[in-house]
């Protein structure tokens, strides 16, 4: 289903979506009538709408019943959702604000080891200007990481260490 399909969906109150529900159920008993008096021949399609078997109240019963749950289970999981999309964004936002304004430089590495942000402050640490031109720097490569931390970071453990970074030796090995 489509964004706009959810945006619907989610607008919904309970109040409608049982609506809808019954909507649903009244149409599904109306359609399961005349196709069963056109099947049958037994009867008219207004008799076996106002004069059903017992059998067929059962059924239509249990069916408009299950439409009826359906639509408020439908209802419940997209409420959910959209609690946690609003969650997902708060937490992204709170990140974001974090990260751009943390008095520390902050690095952020691709699995592949590879740079893909950093924030100001790390900029300005090492003197550059923009993010693109550091890029795609391999943290693996680097000279200046212990051998041991390049292990446990390429087994996706945290890793803490100072250091005083040798930038000759990082543009010596064409880093």
């Amino acid at each position: 289903m489509g964004d706009h399909g959810r945006g619907f969906l989610r607008s919904l109150s309970r109040q409608k979506m049982l609506w809808i529900s019954i909507g649903l159920s009244v149409t599904y008993g109306i359609l399961a009538s005349a196709v069963h008096a056109f099947v049958s021949h037994r009867s008219s399609f207004l008799q076996m709408l106002l004069t059903p078997m017992p059998t067929e109240l059962v059924v239509n019963s249990l069916v408009i019943s299950g439409l009826i749950a359906l639509g408020i289970y439908v209802q419940r999981v997209m409420t959910q959702r959209a609690r946690a999309e609003e969650a997902l964004r708060v937490g992204k936002e709170r990140f974001r604000t974090i990260y751009s304004q943390a008095p520390i430089g902050i690095e952020l590495y691709d699995a592949g080891g590879k740079l893909i942000d950093a924030n100001a402050t790390c900029l300005d640490m090492f003197g550059v200007e923009s993010i693109d031109e550091v890029r795609g720097f391999d943290l693996f490569a680097d000279p200046n990481l212990p051998l041991e931390a390049k292990e446990r970071l390429a087994k996706g453990e945290s890793v803490k260490f100072e250091s005083v970074f040798d930038f000759e030796l990082v543009r010596q090995k064409g880093l």
